[in-house]
């Protein structure tokens, strides 16, 4: 088909409503950390539009893209969901970037996420990316990755991730990233600077640091964190990891939580439920998390497949390569991509010491990665730890599946139910 040259002038009217909601927290504060975050998501915009005109690159690439690396060479990233879901309000455009897509080439197998940037690109909402990267993860970006820089005709390169976490893999990663480094270097025509590298995973390490604080507040009863602020934490990890930006997010945020476990307060006024959300509601549905608060008093206290940091590696910013080869091992969203043994030894471990209620599954339709494992993962916590969790089948970008209504109908029914047991447990 033929692709629609790039207009701006969607992804300016999106800008401009995110500028609105900025201006609106700056004007009714809930927190400093609330403010920052969209002081924080607006700062990347301006940097992402703006790149052709300063000579920067875009690089398509998704959760498992060593962002330091960029960040050390100057290039943005450009990650497909975030950027695809900022112009798909109202959600009527979502199916127009789902046709697209399709013509393109991309059946409805492939998750959504890469299927409406594909889309979005194909209409012309959002510019093409100078580079794709991908990685052979589970994640669709490794099926995916070249079949759109072929349609978009734009060069790409795979980053070859072993399964296993062992010595062996992780020199091997090594050497994938050095080759991922001089084909950067080859097609930018730039080359990195290693001094900026360190700096890069010195600012990793800070936030790994902090994350760890932060996950271990998250044990308080109550607990000092909003079902929000994960969307947000996730959010700044696309867009700012390997920069000063993180770091400075990140420390406010531990502050507040800080002042409240200190003062005994909890992040909403009333904490009744406790759970695992097991991946986030679908982006069309974020307001569910919202309405846990308000209607069921219900927090999650831990997302194990994206924000906690079981085994958080030791970042050395004098051994860039090695430290990033084992952050994508043990770092951010990467532990769905470990052995399920792992992750179930983990699971069963944090439930018990984060006094747990429940877990929710928000099971995206055509998630190889994500849905693989509900099976095992839900097992172990009924057997060993008594820990009732539900599916729900709904897909990422898509409300065909499953609208917010409906997901919000068959919460309701788990969490009368958590409700009732924790009642007859006393």
């Amino acid at each position: 088909m033929q692709l629609v040259d790039y207009n701006p002038a969607k992804l300016n009217e999106a800008i401009f409503g995110l500028e609105a909601m900025y201006q609106h927290r700056k004007a009714n504060p809930k927190s400093k950390s609330d403010e920052l975050y969209y002081e924080l998501l607006l700062k990347f915009l301006v940097r992402f539009t703006t790149a052709t005109e300063k000579g920067n690159y875009r690089v398509g690439g998704g959760a498992f893209t060593p962002s330091e690396i960029l960040a050390a060479m100057d290039i943005v990233l450009y990650p497909a969901l975030p950027v695809a879901g900022i112009v798909a309000n109202p959600q009527s455009l979502r199916q127009d970037m789902f046709n697209t897509a399709l013509e393109m080439g991309l059946p409805v197998a492939v998750c959504s996420a890469q299927r409406m940037w594909a889309g979005a690109i194909g209409l012309g909402y959002i510019p093409r990316p100078d580079i794709i990267v991908d990685t052979t993860h589970t994640c669709d970006d490794s099926l995916s990755g070249r079949l759109i820089a072929d349609i978009l005709d734009v060069p790409s390169y795979r980053i070859d991730r072993p399964l296993i976490y062992t010595e062996d893999a992780v020199s091997y990663y090594m050497a994938e990233l050095q080759g991922f480094i001089h084909f950067l270097e080859d097609k930018t025509k730039r080359k990195l600077d290693w001094d900026r590298l360190e700096q890069a995973v010195e600012y990793s390490r800070q936030v790994d640091e902090i994350k760890k604080d932060i996950a271990e507040m998250r044990k308080a009863v109550p607990t000092p964190m909003r079902n929000r602020q994960m969307v947000s934490m996730e959010i700044v990890d696309f867009y700012w990891t390997g920069y000063p930006e993180a770091v400075e997010f990140y420390k406010v945020l531990r502050d507040e939580m800080r002042e409240r476990v200190d003062t005994g307060k909890g992040g909403i006024p009333e904490e009744r439920l406790r759970l695992l959300c097991f991946n986030l509601p679908p982006t069309h549905a974020l307001k569910l998390l919202d309405w846990w608060e308000k209607e069921w008093g219900a927090v999650s206290i831990g997302e194990p497949l994206f924000t906690n940091m079981y085994r958080a590696s030791e970042l050395d910013p004098q051994k860039p390569l090695e430290s990033l080869a084992r952050k994508d091992f043990l770092g951010f969203c990467n532990c769905m991509y470990a052995p399920g043994e792992m992750l179930i030894e983990d699971c069963v471990r944090f439930a018990k010491e984060y006094k747990v209620d429940g877990g929710v599954w928000y099971a995206p339709v055509a998630c190889r990665a994500n849905d693989a494992m509900i099976g095992m993962v839900t097992d172990a916590l009924q057997k060993r730890g008594g820990i009732p969790v539900v599916a729900f089948d709904c897909d990422y970008m898509d409300p065909a599946h499953a609208s917010e209504e409906q997901l919000r109908e068959r919460t309701s029914v788990f969490f009368e139910m958590l409700k009732d047991r924790k009642a007859i447990r006393g």
